[in-house]
């Protein structure tokens, strides 16, 4: 599994329809939450802002937070070929999202 900086991660999610709705700085990380169509869903992750690089363990946490089931789409994810349609078909499709 690729490696990733927070900034990486919090940057693709943004794009994707995610907007930070906590930080606390007590224990460094904020709270992205997906929103589709100005709608807040239930679908949200923890990032790290004191944590420079995202690897394995952290990846896989994120990963399942997202409801992705592989690493290759969280890959795809970050990395933009999956697009936020995409990505929104995979949650109403598991029935995470209606939209």
């Amino acid at each position: 599994m690729t490696s990733y900086k927070s900034t990486e991660i919090e940057d693709a999610l943004t794009r994707k329809g995610f907007i930070v709705t906590k930080k606390n700085k007590k224990v460094h990380h904020k709270k992205l939450t997906l929103f589709v169509n100005g709608k807040k869903t239930s679908v949200y992750t923890f990032i790290s802002h004191g944590k420079k690089e995202y690897a394995r363990g952290l990846l896989s946490a994120v990963k399942n937070q997202l409801f992705l089931d592989t690493s290759s789409e969280l890959n795809d994810l970050i990395s933009c070929p999956m697009s936020s349609e995409e990505y929104f078909d995979i949650l109403i499709k598991k029935g995470i999202i209606k939209v």
